[in-house]
């Protein structure tokens, strides 16, 4: 509005002193506000055709896969387009490929990458990572992120049992991202909870229930 009032006060300083004082208040009310709307048209025609840059991956990259620059491609899409949120710049890629961030997702080629897509080296180690592919249903209607904590039941044969709890979610891929109808969740897991997970999943119905900031469940048994 800055810019609007300087160039309206340049017009309106251009004008002859003997033309203003000649025309009426309302002959001016009327050049001001068609030099107004000429100027927000003017910027609003500026704002389409502003452009942001943002990191497009090269090639599929899975979940626990080292970021590369070879990975990724820059872009440019129109500034108006939405969802452009948490988009790092060349700056945090350079810096995250320098030191060596890797998947908390898995990505096809083409997928925008977002910040909250890598994860710090440092994030989970001491643990493995595993990606289970459980219904939306099941896990939160899909809307687990990377940071959220979760317990893992097993449903079979009419019963059910946690199997692990208190797991952290290192990353997540919706089923609007895979084009399937599951929901892909990379859990971060120490060795017997891997094994517990991999069973339950191919013998019943796993589901994640988000138990972020809940704490574990009173006598929560994760036996078989």
């Amino acid at each position: 509005m800055a810019t609007i009032s300087s160039e309206l006060g340049a017009v309106t300083s251009a004008l002859p002193r003997r033309w203003v004082m000649l025309w009426s208040a309302p002959h001016l009310v009327m050049v001001i506000a068609g030099a107004l709307a000429f100027l927000l048209v003017l910027a609003v025609l500026r704002d389409r055709t502003a452009t942001v840059e943002v990191a497009v991956l090269s090639a599929d990259l899975s979940a626990g896969d080292t970021l590369t620059a070879e990975a990724v491609r820059y872009e440019e899409l129109p500034a108006a387009v939405g969802g452009l949120v948490d988009m790092p710049d060349r700056a945090a890629i350079d810096r995250a490929v320098e030191e060596r961030w890797h998947m908390g997702v898995s990505l096809d080629a083409g997928a925008l990458l977002r910040l909250s897509d890598i994860t710090p080296p440092d994030a989970f180690v001491g643990q493995r990572l595993m990606s289970i592919a459980v219904d939306p249903a099941s896990s939160v209607g899909g809307t687990l992120v990377r940071g959220d904590v979760v317990d893992v039941i097993s449903t079979a044969e009419g019963r059910a049992r946690f199997v692990a709890t208190d797991v952290a979610v290192a990353g997540a891929t919706s089923a609007e991202q895979i084009g399937r109808s599951t929901f892909s969740v990379t859990l971060a897991v120490d060795a017997e909870q891997s094994l517990r997970i991999a069973e339950a999943a191919a013998s019943g119905t796993v589901t994640l229930v988000r138990t972020t900031g809940a704490g574990s469940p009173p006598e929560a048994s994760t036996g078989a």
